[in-house]
Formats: C-alpha cells, structure tokens, sequence
C-alpha cells in the first residue's frame, strides 16, 4: 500500500486543498474520468485489518471491514464515536443505530468482496500504479511488441507459401503424431509409469492379463514420479487425456492425496462432469470448478483444463473435444502455498476415485495452454494424415495443428525467431508487469442499484443477525445533504466538505493544532460528541476553521497562520505560578512545550549524524 502512501505525501507537498484531498480519498474512484491517481488515493479505506486465518467466517470478517471503514471515516471526518451505535444508539449523541448502518451501507458496495483474503498480497479490487519509469518501460515494451507483431504479420504470406509447398513434397506416412511442445513435463509412453492398485500384500503389481494398458477398471492405475506435476499455486498448468469413460466418476489424471478431501491438484469426473480440484485444504482454501454439463459415456473424447496461476477460478478453463465449455464455480479461495512433492502422479486414480473405461494419451505442461492450442490438442488425425486432407477441407482446429508442427519442426529459422522474438518480448512484458507495485482501492457494484449488495441493520451488531432493511445515509442532527447529490459515496464526501457541515472543519483545524501544541483546541480530537471535551478557546476553533474554509481549505495557509501566530511563537518558559495554574498551558499563556513522538526523535538523531535518507515515498524499509 505505498503507493497510496506515496499519493499522501504528494498531496501534502502539492498542498492539495482539504476538501479535493478528503473527497479523492473517500470516492475518487465515483468521480467523472477519475484519473489513477485518484483511484489510488480510495486506497484510505482498504488501510483496515484483514484475516486469512483459517476457520474464520468469512461473511463475519466482511461485515467487520465495512464496520471499520464507517467508523475511521466518521472519527477521522466528524470526529464522532459512531462504532458506539454498532449495537445499539449512542449512548450519549444523537445517532442512532440505523443512522450507524445507513453509514455503513456507504462502504457495503464493494462487489464480491470476501472476508477470508490472502495472506501475501493485495486483494481485489485493486489497481496498478506505476511509477513513471514503469510507465515509461511498459511504453517501450509496447512499441517493441508492435514492431514484432509488425515483422510477424509480413512474414505470413511466405510461411504459408513455404507450408504449402512442404505439404506437396512429404511423405504423409512419414509424418508422427505431434501436440505443442513448449512447457510439456509428462506424456504417456514417453515418461515411465508403473502399474499399481494391487491387492494388499501381492508381491508385485502387474497389469491385468491380456487388458492394454489404456484400459482402466476401477482398481488398478499408473503411478509416475510426482516431482513432474507439483505445481504450486501461483502456477500455470494443463492437464489433458483422451478419454473412454464407463462410469460416471472416476480419476483421470491427478496429483492428489488419494481422498475426496485431498490436497493437490486433479482432472476428474464427478457424475458424468469434469471436474478441476486445485486444493489446499477442502474447506477454505483451493479451488473447484466443474463443467456445466456432464459429458457422454462409452465415447471416445478428449478432455483437457488449464489454470493460469492467477488464484481465481476465473483462471481455470475447461475443453472438450478442443471446445470451452460453460463452468460452474463451486469454491473459490485460493490463498496458500500447495507443496507435495512426495505425492505420486496417478493416471486412473486420485481424490479417492477410480477410473473405469479408456485413458489414453494424458499430457501435462507447465503453462496455461490458449484456446487455439487447446483446440489442436484435440485433432485426432496425425500430421501425416492431415497432409492428406485437402487445405480447404480442414478444420479451423485441424489447420491450426498442421500449421504449428510446420511452424515448429519443419519451417526455416527466420520464421521461428520473428515468433519466438515476439513470445519472449510478450513474457518480459508480462514479468515486468507483475513487478509493478499494486494499491488495494475501494470500487462500487455496476448499475443497476437492484445489483448491489442489500445492507440491513444488524442486531447487536452481530453479523448473522440482521433486521430492517436501510439505505445510505446521514446523521439527521447534522445538516441535510443536498438533493443533486449523489446517494453514494461521492454524495457522502461532498457533503462531508460542504460549507454547511458544522464538523469537518473544525475537526481538521483542531488536528493541525494538536500537532503543534500537544493538544487540541479540543482536547478529545477523535470525540466532538457529548463525551468529549468542551473546546477551551470555541471562538478561535471557530474562526479557524472559518479560515480554512475561506481559504478554499489550503492547507499550508492554515499551518502559516498557526505557526506565525503570537501562541505559537511564545517562550516555553513557565514560572512556578503559572505551571500550578496552568499545568497542561490549556490557555496558552506560553508556547509549546511537549515531548516528541519516537519516530521524530529518532529521525532528528539520524539527520544530525548526517545518516537520514532524505529520499521521499517509496516502498517501506524493513
């Protein structure tokens, strides 16, 4: 979250005046063609704590981030004690519990939000926010891209010239089977496996007599080394297999625990569907996708999911026969680490399951195949009996293969290197955009209303008991927002700097001067309510913050005024009668005598040294 930091530190230096300052940071997101900036400054309320404990209840945790969101703003903004009215009224000021959730119903707009998050980095939403020599690098990789794309794109007529005339003068018999070799980590035939299912006891494990090695019935399965699939979270994979199947579940392909429950990654079937278990733990952490649909029995088909390492099931894709098919998230939180390695590689078997019928050809990569290549793993024909059909006969998927084994194999080099240029100028970019730092901001569901999350008053507060259904709004003691404005966060900010709010204001102004004289005109800066302390001099909170405001909320003006004043520039000295009078200079009968905070004290320490880098923003220093 630096980067918001960052933006902090800037509006400060640029003297961003308080009312555009609180505003971005409340709804910078909501206003019109919001730069990124102010994107970044909505980052202030994704500052709270977040939980990836686990055994949490994730609704619970999500209701405590928007709780504490309405309570920051309220103290920080009005200085009100509004998290008082969470259970009940305030006890003490005029704000009722509704009031309190109608607060809340601001910040419960978050789309999808979720209170189980990841433990090593920021969650959604959130956005990039580069640094200008990011910008400036990602603008040349895009230039370079283009180029690259430009030299490919003039290279596609003599390609396909040259892949014709390779198809009239090869022996279509001489041609082998082929599926794309880049990342591939395991192919059946070609990495050893073993038989295994055997009954307990036998002295060895052999496959069933007189059955081939692709048939599979329900007992026996093939074991390979597991080192090859033990992919991690964050990492890309394909799994693929022609299949046969005769039951309606059973395991394709799986680097599983050998249960349900099981932690690892698998390509199954489950009454008829496919299934992609990526697991960690079965209750809270992985992910499960399914097909929509079940597929036949007792046919030949080709199966094949990819994963992108993104930890979404939104990452997960599903073919069939070389075809994307509708999905079904059934679970989506994957935040943790998977690491198995002593975990066999099953074919046939996984997740507890066993498989019934033909598995043939299984293949697995260490990347996300694209839709394409997916399509041309599927062609059942061999490159030589694709030679033999005619170019205008084939299929999209069955002229897509035949022109990446030509691409691959067979072609001259400078047709590789114009494509391998452009596929590494694409991984570099793709490395050095994940580099870039991120910034977790606030957003709101898309229009219409009816599709964003309802908010109810919640009894006692509790997450799992709510009441009466409430809409956004305002504390009525406090002045009425205007008609024109909107009922949405962006509404709520302007309203929070308008003129007519009697809070936001003084409760800036008395900030700044607790930093200069140890306390604040009011003392209770977090508390303007009932509770808090009467202001020792009103007359002057209230011409400061008239001040301000006139100033049009400049907040260097304000700190010129405070430090160019007569209190300010006083002596500290106090004499034995006035410290008995006045202990805490409440009345400002001398000037500021108060002990520094830690950081300060140790940053004079360093800068004296001639130790203290004086170098501005950047990520934090460990």
């Amino acid at each position: 979250m630096w980067r918001w930091r960052d933006w902090v530190i800037d509006a400060f230096n640029r003297n961003l005046p308080y009312d555009r300052f609180t505003i971005e940071q409340l709804a910078g997101d909501l206003l019109p063609d919001a730069t990124l900036a102010q994107r970044i400054a909505t980052g202030f309320n994704r500052n709270h704590r977040t939980s990836g404990e686990g055994g949490i209840i994730p609704e619970e945790y999500r209701v405590e981030y928007v709780a504490d969101r309405a309570q920051t703003t309220a103290t920080v903004f009005m200085g009100l004690t509004m998290g008082c009215a969470r259970c009940h009224d305030h006890k003490y000021d005029p704000i009722s519990q509704k009031e309190f959730y109608r607060l809340f119903a601001y910040f419960n707009r978050i789309p999808d939000e979720k209170g189980f998050v990841w433990n090593y980095g920021n969650e959604e939403p959130l956005v990039k926010a580069p640094l200008p020599e990011h910008t400036q690098k990602l603008a040349a990789l895009d230039a370079q891209i283009a180029a690259g794309q430009a030299r490919w794109d003039r290279v596609q007529p003599q390609l396909r010239a040259a892949q014709r005339a390779w198809e009239r003068t090869r022996a279509p018999a001489a041609l082998a089977d082929w599926i794309p070799p880049e990342g591939l980590v395991f192919r059946s035939g070609r990495e050893a496996t073993k038989a295994a299912g055997c009954d307990a006891g036998a002295a060895g494990c052999a496959w069933p007599a007189g059955e081939p090695p692709q048939h599979f019935d329900g007992k026996h399965y093939l074991e390979g080394d597991g080192k090859i699939a033990d992919f991690d979270y964050l990492q890309p994979f394909t799994m693929a297999a022609w299949i046969q199947p005769d039951a309606a579940s059973g395991a394709i392909v799986s680097h599983v625990e050998d249960y349900f429950e099981g932690m690892g990654h698998a390509l199954l079937l489950v009454d008829g569907k496919i299934r992609v278990h990526i697991l960690r733990r079965w209750t809270d952490l992985g992910i499960r996708v399914e097909s929509a649909a079940p597929i036949a029995l007792h046919q030949r088909q080709h199966v094949l999911v990819t994963y992108d390492g993104e930890r979404k099931a939104a990452g997960v894709r599903i073919y069939w026969n070389g075809e994307p098919v509708a999905l079904k998230v059934l679970f989506d939180q994957n935040t943790e680490p998977i690491h198995h390695p002593k975990t066999p590689l099953r074919i046939g078997a996984g997740s507890g399951l066993r498989f019934t019928g033909a598995i043939e050809d299984v293949s697995i990569w260490n990347r996300a195949l694209g839709p394409l290549e997916a399509a041309a793993a599927a062609v059942r024909e061999s490159i030589g009996q694709l030679t033999g059909i005619p170019e205008q006969r084939r299929t999209a998927a069955q002229s897509g293969k035949l022109a990446a084994y030509y691409l691959e194999r067979e072609a001259a080099t400078e047709f590789r290197s114009a494509r391998d240029e452009l596929a590494a100028l694409g991984r570099e970019r793709q490395e050095f955009y994940a580099k870039i730092p991120s910034v977790m901001v606030m957003a709101d569901g898309a229009a219409p209303r009816d599709t964003q999350r309802d908010t109810f008053l919640l009894k006692r507060g509790a997450y799992d008991a709510p009441g009466e259904k409430v809409t956004a709004g305002l504390p009525a003691v406090l002045a009425a927002p205007r008609p024109e404005w909107e009922k949405d966060r962006l509404g709520m900010a302007r309203w929070l700097v308008d003129r007519n709010n009697p809070l936001t204001a003084r409760v800036a102004v008395n900030r700044f001067w607790q930093s200069y004289f140890g306390f604040g005109i009011v003392k209770t800066v977090d508390d303007f309510g009932a509770q808090g302390e009467f202001p020792v001099h009103p007359e002057l909170l209230d011409w400061l913050a008239g001040e301000f405001m006139e100033s049009g909320w400049d907040m260097k003006a304000l700190q010129k005024t405070i430090v160019m004043s007569a209190a300010y520039r006083q002596a500290s000295r106090a004499g034995a009668e006035l410290l008995q009078k006045d202990p805490d200079n409440r009345l400002l009968a001398r000037g500021p005598r108060f002990r520094l905070g830690p950081e300060v004290i140790r940053d004079q320490a360093l800068a004296v040294s001639g130790l203290l880098v004086e170098k501005v923003g950047g990520p934090s220093v460990k």
